[in-house]
């Protein structure tokens, strides 16, 4: 996983400000949005919630 912020400019790109190394994480993008995982949860993040200003991941699993 990577933290960072956008840096506006020819080519928009993400800096780095630090970077984790989770096991088992693994993200699948889909058609309509995101799904996240890792061990048994489960988030799914829907295109139309990916802002600018912030996404509304809705958690699955427990």
């Amino acid at each position: 996983m990577i933290e960072g912020y956008p840096v506006h400019g020819v080519v928009p790109t993400l800096a780095e400000t630090q970077r984790i190394v989770i096991r088992g994480l693994s993200v699948k993008c889909v058609p309509d949005g995101m799904r996240i995982s890792n061990l048994n949860l489960s988030w799914y993040i829907d295109a139309g919630d990916a802002t600018a200003s912030s996404a509304s991941p809705k958690q699955y699993g427990g």
